[in-house]
């Protein structure tokens, strides 16, 4: 019973440390199952513009910005079409893999989903 006691407190502080360094690399968040993230459009750019979500994630965006916006996926996997200021677009990630995607309005505004596997 100790062992696996002992072993279950290394693999929940291995997570953990996992955690906090993707949490610490840039704009890089992770996420946990079925949980929702949300990005903010602002100042013509994505923000967080790279995420890292497990499989089963809601992105949504949220244009705070003073002019439209899109979020078209360069696979077309998933298009917002215009997204007006102050109104939202949200997208679930069901399938592995990463997604780059830009407004189509302004194609200097570029983001990245990566989809992992469930934690």
């Amino acid at each position: 019973m100790k062992k696996i006691f002992l072993l279950t407190s290394i693999l929940l502080t291995m997570v953990s440390a996992c955690e906090k360094n993707v949490e610490a690399n840039g704009n890089l968040t992770a996420t946990d199952f079925g949980q929702i993230v949300t990005v903010s459009i602002k100042n013509n750019a994505f923000s967080p513009d790279s995420l890292v979500v497990t499989r089963g994630a809601t992105v949504v965006w949220k244009n705070d910005d003073n002019t439209t916006h899109t979020v078209t996926a360069f696979d077309q996997s998933f298009d917002s079409g215009d997204i007006a200021p102050g109104a939202s677009f949200k997208y679930n990630f069901t399938t592995f893999g990463t997604f780059n995607y830009r407004c189509s309005h302004h194609p200097e505004m570029i983001g990245r989903v990566i989809v992992i596997g469930h934690r």
